[in-house]
């Protein structure tokens, strides 16, 4: 059977089942049509909400479905593209679940748990309370795993290209909201898929050209390389960096990467972590020599 089937043959059908039945007629969802009653499912998990962080649960949960099935941003997804998603596929097992029981549980977006810690790390970063996030407020991020390190340029860039709403007339600074702080974790957390590559191609590729090149990795690298000396380590040459990046890909055009190259080389992920995260580029650069020990040894014996 399909998935659609099993999702609507469940004995106990959740409400969210019953969204996707009761409006299928309508060819597509909006995400402005899905309410915190049509939405959370009657599951354990979801039991001991307080009602008040409910509207925040259901933007969380609908962001996930617009960032990985609504490519186009057109702010709708079909209704045969969302019941055969895996997306709705983990939400509708969420029902069955209960707390704690599951490793895959434990993990996933739709845990109300997760979805507060995410909330709750925007409003950490939101120093002044403002509600929206500055360029100096996001280079506080640090991701899910408290990991991550983002440099100056990828900030700016993101600003630059995502769009973000004026609250400083002065300056014209832009800040971010919830919902696109949002895409930004998502893409961060699932950095190797296309639905991230899509997100970050539009901001490595600076100059507008369809691809990256030799100036592109520089402008991005600098600055990693700067962060890492200003911890008092040595830091990679660029050239070798730039060297290294070209080999994973292995470019039809060895001049520049394309967007093909980069999603055909199965490195994306890597590539993207090493030009925008310093904790992301010394966890690369680090995997050899967490090794090296056990070659050590060999070597003594």
């Amino acid at each position: 059977r399909s998935r659609l089937q099993r999702l609507r043959s469940r004995p106990c059908p959740t409400r969210f089942g019953w969204f996707l039945d009761e409006r299928s007629s309508l060819g597509a969802v909006s995400k402005n049509h899905v309410s915190a009653q049509d939405f959370i499912p009657e599951m354990p998990l979801a039991s001991s909400m307080d009602d008040k962080f409910h509207a925040f649960y259901v933007f969380t949960a609908v962001r996930r479905f617009m960032f990985f099935l609504d490519p186009k941003r057109r702010s709708r997804i079909p209704i045969a593209t969302l019941a055969a998603s895996d997306i709705s596929f983990e939400l509708h097992e969420m029902a069955d679940v209960a707390a704690g029981s599951d490793r895959a549980a434990r993990n996933s977006w739709f845990l109300p748990d997760n979805a507060k810690r995410v909330y709750s790390d925007y409003l950490e970063l939101d120093e002044d309370h403002n509600g929206m996030l500055s360029k100096a407020e996001l280079l506080n991020f640090r991701g899910l795993r408290g990991e991550a390190r983002l440099t100056k340029a990828f900030v700016e860039r993101v600003y630059a290209e995502i769009i973000t709403y004026r609250t400083n007339e002065a300056t014209g600074e832009g800040e971010m909201d919830f919902k696109t702080y949002l895409d930004l974790v998502l893409a961060f957390e699932n950095l190797a898929t296309p639905q991230a590559l899509a997100y970050f191609w539009r901001l490595l590729d600076v100059k507008k050209q369809g691809s990256i090149d030799v100036f592109t990795i520089n402008y991005f690298f600098r600055e990693v390389a700067d962060s890492i000396r200003d911890e008092g380590y040595d830091a990679p040459i660029t050239a070798d960096v730039v060297d290294e990046i070209f080999d994973m890909v292995k470019p039809k055009d060895p001049t520049k990467i394309t967007y093909d190259d980069l999603r055909d080389s199965k490195q994306a992920h890597t590539v993207i972590s090493m030009l925008t995260d310093v904790a992301g580029f010394l966890a690369y650069d680090n995997r050899e020599h967490m090794m090296q020990p056990e070659d050590d040894d060999l070597e003594e014996s």
